[in-house]
């Protein structure tokens, strides 16, 4: 990449940096480096809008000058399950190709393979780990019923918890009577016993705290994944490329191309679903009846050997 040299002179970079303060508005920068605006009780040199638009123009110019890559949208996706190096991409006759960048193994022998035969072997692997709508609404129902059981469970324990604050508030304020019109400990004595009684009621009301966080931890992930697991065919069915390839890289590690086909190992739980979706076997139809796109899908090898 070529960059263009910078040729300012002393007195351009001290009117830069004149530019960039925001001094020269009615503002000026807290010193405790919190970036924080206070009003000032000058003139404003300059309006607003102004000063924004030169940031903004600053902002542009500073940066290197870089030779303009196209944007590929599976550039540095993917490595070469040959040689190891990355895969690239490049246009030849109208369509987009990816390919080996050869760095390592001059003689790598993999092929080229068109854009849109990656983005069918993306849209299977989603596919693969797609569960069925039926499957999942089940799932999720069940999963609703069990929270259902376990929640009843936690107010209950939570009533419990609450009933023995409620006697240690009793508690305390006996304590605080004792010692303010009975005199019946010392000052030191009663800050003891009062440390302990508030002690015991923080550890009641951690608990409770600890209960209602369980109650959403325990479940909640698990129906964002299967809900997740559900949509997964419906952006395969969309083809919109930077959709397939973050959830490409959500389901899968170890991200490969070899002898044109796409190898993919799934992360942590997607190990549980892959090859159980609802694409898995030789299902055509699209993933609602009406909607757009053909509905025919393949599927591939998922696991890298």
């Amino acid at each position: 990449m070529a960059y263009k040299a910078s040729r300012l002179t002393v007195e351009q970079w001290a009117l830069a940096n004149v530019a960039r303060r925001a001094a020269y508005l009615d503002v000026w920068l807290a010193a405790n480096a919190k970036g924080e605006m206070h009003e000032a009780v000058h003139e404003p040199l300059v309006t607003k809008e102004l000063f924004d638009r030169v940031q903004d123009m600053m902002k542009v110019r500073s940066k290197p000058n870089p030779e303009q890559f196209k944007p590929y949208i599976y550039r540095g996706l993917f490595k070469c399950g040959e040689c190891g190096y990355g895969i690239t991409m490049e246009t030849q006759k109208g369509h987009n190709y990816l390919r080996c960048s050869k760095r390592a193994k001059k003689g790598c022998t993999q092929p080229y393979l068109r854009e849109e035969s990656m983005t069918d072997q993306i849209a299977a692997a989603l596919n693969s780990v797609s569960l069925a709508d039926a499957a999942t609404e089940e799932m999720i129902q069940r999963l609703d019923a069990e929270q259902g059981e376990a929640q009843q469970l936690i107010e209950q324990a939570k009533k419990e918890k609450a009933k023995e604050i409620e006697k240690i508030d009793k508690k305390l304020e006996r304590l605080t009577v004792a010692y303010l019109d009975a005199g019946a400990f010392t000052a030191t004595e009663f800050r003891k016993r009062k440390a302990e009684v508030i002690g015991q009621k923080r550890s009641l009301m951690d608990s409770i705290a600890e209960l209602e966080k369980e109650g959403a931890e325990r479940f909640e992930p698990l129906k964002r994944f299967i809900n997740g697991s559900k949509q997964m065919k419906y952006v395969a069915h969309e083809r919109d490329l930077s959709q397939l390839r973050e959830n490409l890289k959500q389901i899968g590690s170890n991200l490969k191309m070899l002898n044109r086909k796409l190898h993919w190992e799934p992360r942590g739980a997607w190990q549980l679903v892959v090859n159980q979706g609802s694409f898995a076997h030789s299902e055509t139809r699209a993933p609602d009846a009406g909607a757009r796109g053909r509905g025919e899908t393949h599927q591939i090898a998922t696991k890298w050997s």
